[in-house]
């Protein structure tokens, strides 16, 4: 649920505002718990391990159980699922959306 959530619809925004050709700006508010594996975060992109285009693909034919198991392993240290789609979320945002 939290791919879908924080990462899948992050992706559906995306997908609409590149239809919009009045668009000037696309803000993504994300939160300071997407890095809180670290002791410090500063106001940067950190880059997550794994790329979420590709994580949503495999997430249309794997099982949810599946998922489930993977994503302990591609954490890297976040204590729970939430913190680690909102990281991947931020990494999606910035492959999508550059210039």
């Amino acid at each position: 649920e939290s791919l879908d959530y924080n990462v899948f619809a992050t992706k559906q925004v995306i997908d609409l505002c590149k239809q919009i050709k009045s668009l000037s700006c696309f803000i993504h508010c994300s939160t300071a718990y997407s890095h809180c594996q670290r002791q410090d975060v500063d106001e940067k992109l950190y880059k997550v391990n794994t790329n979420p285009s590709e994580l949503l693909k495999m997430a249309e034919w794997l099982p949810s159980a599946t998922l489930d198991q993977l994503s302990l392993h591609l954490m890297e240290g976040r204590p729970n699922t939430y913190t680690y789609t909102k990281a991947l979320a931020e990494q999606l945002v910035e492959y999508e959306c550059q210039e």
